[in-house]
């Protein structure tokens, strides 16, 4: 039921619809309120949902006080299904750290990330994706490179959605280095890959995981691709 009641908020999310994305989340909270951990989604998962909700309408305030809720709970002996949710508030909190300035927070909840998944190959290479951003709003583009393009060498061509984002991070990089050439190269794999998998581009970051990496405001080079390719 809680499990519906998540595909139900992503597919309102990427409608738009957010007081319809609210309500569902609102009802999953509930109900996980209302019974003991189990099966299905736990409570950090749904909050990360909330945030992702919250993030998208705009409402960065409301996000931000989310992912620190999130960021508070001590998991150090939880089940990897919480770590992952635990990581996922960490990412989108430093995200926003970063944005703010604070570039020492961002690197210190990155590290907290990166040290909840160390032996999870996959997991522990999309810090990669997030330590990008932050090193963007440091002003370390270049060293944001490198990190994409170390990731998109560990994980393969077996993980194509990663492979849609990685690819689109790039773009943004080559966007800020003015490299026209390259931008379009990037976001053309980047589409690429999403039609490679029947998934409409506008889907591809509506994943509480990587919400934080679509900020049209900050990097527009994805956004303006697609206009001009459709």
């Amino acid at each position: 039921m809680i499990e519906s009641l998540l595909n139900r908020s992503q597919i309102a999310i990427q409608e738009r619809d957010f007081d319809s994305a609210r309500g569902a989340i609102a009802e999953a909270l509930e109900l996980r309120h209302l019974h003991e951990e189990g099966l299905g989604p736990n409570r950090l998962e749904i909050l990360a949902w909330q945030a992702s909700a919250e993030a998208f309408a705009g409402n960065v305030s409301e996000a931000v006080r989310i992912l620190d809720e999130i960021i508070q709970v001590d998991v150090s002996n939880a089940a990897p299904g919480i770590l992952a949710s635990a990581m996922a508030g960490l990412q989108g909190r430093s995200y926003y750290a970063a944005k703010e300035g604070n570039i020492e927070l961002a690197r210190k909840l990155l590290l907290q990330a990166r040290r909840l998944f160390t032996k999870e190959k996959i997991r522990y290479r999309s810090m990669e994706l997030s330590a990008c951003y932050v090193e963007q709003f440091a002003g370390n583009a270049s060293k944001g490179k490198v990190l994409l393009l170390a990731a998109l060498q560990e994980i393969g061509e077996d993980y194509r959605q990663w492979g849609a984002m990685l690819y689109r991070a790039l773009g943004e990089i080559a966007c800020v280095e003015s490299n026209e050439v390259e931008a379009k190269e990037m976001f053309g794999k980047a589409k690429g890959l999403c039609e490679s998998m029947g998934m409409p581009t506008d889907f591809l970051y509506v994943n509480h995981a990587y919400w934080h990496t679509l900020s049209n405001d900050d990097y527009a080079g994805w956004s303006h691709f697609l206009t001009n390719t459709a």
